[in-house]
Order: C-alpha cells, then sequence, then structure tokens
C-alpha cells in the first residue's frame, strides 16, 4: 500500500513538474533555467528535435529506476521506486524532478544530458565498442528499437484538474 500512495504522490508532482518545464522551455530565459536545472551539457537548443531530446533525455532516468526497481543488478541497486518517490516534494515539483535526475547523474557518473538533438545524432553515429565508447548500449537499442521493433516504449499522462 505504502508503494502505491508513493506511487500516485510521484505521479502527481511529475505531471506538474512537467508541465511548468514544458512552459518554461518556450522561452530563452526558461530555456537557460532548464539547462541549469538539469545539467544540460550545451544547453537547451531551440528547435523542436532539441525540446524533445532533452525531455527524452530527463525522462530516461525515471525509465530506469521502474524498469530495474530492485532488479539484482547494477541498475536495480542503484535506486529503487521508493527513493525515487523521495525526492518528488508536491510543494516544489519541478526542483525535485531536477534534484531527482542530478542525484541519479551523481550516482552514474554521467556529467548532464543532452540538449541538442545534433549531439544526440553525433553520439548515435559514433561505431566505436564499449568500453571506447560509453554510448554504444544505447547506439546499439536505439537501432534494435526502431529498426528490429519498430517502436518506442511510452507512457500515457494523467491530467488531473485542481479546480
Amino acid at each position: 500500500m505504502l508503494l502505491e500512495v508513493c506511487f500516485i504522490i510521484y505521479i502527481l508532482t511529475q505531471v506538474e513538474a512537467t508541465d511548468e518545464l514544458e512552459q518554461l522551455v518556450k522561452t530563452a530565459d526558461g530555456r537557460t533555467k532548464a539547462s541549469q536545472l538539469f545539467k544540460v551539457c550545451e544547453g537547451v537548443g531551440t528547435l523542436d528535435d532539441d525540446i524533445s531530446t532533452f525531455f527524452s533525455g530527463i525522462a530516461d532516468p525515471i525509465c530506469g529506476v521502474v524498469q530495474y526497481n530492485d532488479d539484482n543488478n547494477s541498475l536495480g541497486n542503484l535506486m529503487n521506486i521508493p527513493q525515487l518517490c523521495a525526492y518528488m516534494k508536491p510543494e516544489a515539483p519541478l526542483q525535485s524532478y531536477a534534484n531527482f535526475i542530478n542525484a541519479y547523474y551523481n550516482k552514474t557518473d554521467q556529467k548532464c544530458t543532452t540538449g541538442k538533438y545534433t549531439s544526440y545524432l553525433n553520439k548515435l553515429k559514433n561505431e566505436k565498442i564499449y568500453p571506447e565508447n560509453d554510448d554504444a548500449a544505447g547506439r546499439a537499442w536505439t537501432y534494435q528499437t526502431c529498426a528490429e521493433f519498430g517502436y518506442y516504449q511510452s507512457m500515457f499522462i494523467i491530467h488531473i484538474n485542481n479546480s
């Protein structure tokens, strides 16, 4: 029961944080603030593809925590759903989201996330294998998902009317 309550609070907080972030990235000042909050390597770009790349980059850690929750591997031991929920504070949704992402980055030694689509494409063009290429698994996953499976993971969003 505690996990269900935790996850409901997480979802409500995440929806608010995402709504706030969607408004932020519409302006240059907002993109600068988002870049600072979420440690974006070269800043969030202005193109729709740049903004989508940024949102994808900050969604991946959450997907990983949920997918590997308490799994007996390095990702499962990294963080679990209750730890994710503990970061999400309804009184400060956007800052909570940023705090989680930055804590995740610290645990994985990731310095920043990509905010430009061209940078993402350049990572995919690197044909070297691990350990010469830290992004080799991501390149393989992208190819497999696109060419072999033909779809990407997604989820529905619950919008709650607070009035």
